[in-house]
């Protein structure tokens, strides 16, 4: 979060995508999506690796 923009990145063992930035103030039943996928996600899709 940077002000009131926001972006979503992703990163693996490639390199990192990001998607397009928007407005928490103009969308915010997309910042409350977002914030409830995080929630919601397992571990294994947040990055946690117990093999490492």
């Amino acid at each position: 979060i940077c002000g009131a923009s926001i972006r979503i990145w992703l990163f693996d063992r490639l390199g990192g995508i990001g998607s397009y930035a928007f407005s928490i103030h103009k969308d915010p039943k997309m910042f409350i999506r977002v914030i409830t996928e995080f929630a919601i996600m397992g571990v294994s899709r947040l990055g946690y690796d117990p093999s490492v």
